[in-house]
């Protein structure tokens, strides 16, 4: 039974509050004192769903993910379940950027292992679903385990291979196709006033890292592949070409250039994110724009906890091998 829309707001601001608040996991993160995520893990997203590993019944990243995409899973189903049908379209669709991040790690899986088991997988998503249970060899079972299962325009997307080329492309056009299919369903959403603009900017802040990854890579021909534009040379130029000038291309591309990890590219992307694209989603008491913000919320939040906390285990691990 769907909530008035007063009350699902309430019930998203709710989730929210309940999170582990991501100035201080990004805090965390930048000082490089990962365990202290540790006390965020007894909020109340996470209380159960990590318990086991918090009272060291259960060790190990494995256990950790478990209890992280437990609690986003357990988040999702309850946006869903008091949602109206076009608030579960929407969810459904931003679910679609665990579909993405599925597809480019079953090709990564092709690549170096030669086999896709569902235990490299995000459990998340339709294409988790369709590949669960599964063990496959190929791009073409790959293929048709997604058509099996109805997903023909994942599919579609897919390359012909495994390469490091192939992969990059799938994954700009992969995340490309999520993310505008993402701003096409937030106009079902009403009123939403201020959540299509704060949609485009991530898609736009989203693309802008992908296309500076690829660059870095020197697959500049990938992205104007993919965006069918000829593009220059050099990253500044590229990332101004393809995003809004709000992106101050000239502030982020150098900030991107002097981060030598890709988790340190990350942290930029979550500051961009807590800074620009969630502010706007206020809460008023009557709009879908708390549902769009707990989604951006919660994708953020679930990945930092993660990677504080797996960075603590191995901090762990070194302390005991010394």
């Amino acid at each position: 039974m769907p909530l008035s829309l007063r009350a699902y707001s309430t019930f998203c601001r709710v989730l929210e509050a309940e999170a582990p608040p991501l100035p201080r996991l990004l805090e965390i993160a930048r000082s490089g004192r990962w365990c202290e995520a540790r006390d965020l893990a007894a909020t109340p997203l996470y209380r159960e769903h990590l318990s086991p590993v918090i009272t060291g019944a259960e060790r190990g990243v494995e256990a950790l993910d478990r209890g992280i995409y437990s609690s986003l899973s357990e988040t999702l189903s309850l946006l869903r379940s008091f949602g109206t049908e076009a608030a579960q379209r929407f969810i459904d669709a931003f679910t679609r950027i665990y579909d993405a991040e599925n597809v480019i790690r079953a090709l990564e899986l092709l690549s170096f292992r030669g086999v896709v088991r569902q235990g490299g997988l995000v459990p998340l998503g339709s294409v988790y679903e369709a590949l669960k249970g599964r063990e496959l060899r190929s791009v073409d079972e790959l293929r048709g385990a997604l058509l099996a299962r109805g997903l023909r325009d994942v599919a579609a997307l897919l390359p012909k291979g495994t390469g490091a080329e192939a992969r990059m492309e799938a994954a700009l056009r992969l995340e490309l196709y999520v993310l505008r299919n993402l701003e096409e369903r937030v106009l079902e959403l009403k009123p939403a006033p201020n959540a299509p603009r704060s949609l485009m900017l991530w898609r736009e802040l989203r693309m802008s890292l992908r296309v500076f990854e690829a660059y870095i890579r020197g697959a500049r021909d990938v992205v104007g592949r993919v965006y069918g534009v000829e593009l220059p040379s050099e990253p500044l130029e590229a990332v101004a070409k393809l995003s809004r000038r709000s992106l101050l291309p000239e502030k982020l591309v150098p900030r991107l250039s002097s981060a030598k990890e890709p988790w340190e590219r990350e942290l930029i992307e979550v500051e961009l994110v807590v800074g620009e694209v969630i502010p706007p989603l206020l809460y008023s008491g009557g709009s879908y724009d708390q549902l769009v913000r707990v989604l951006l919320y919660r994708f953020y939040e679930s990945r930092l906890m993660r990677l504080c906390l797996h960075n603590c285990i191995g901090e762990a691990l070194h302390e005991r091998a010394a």
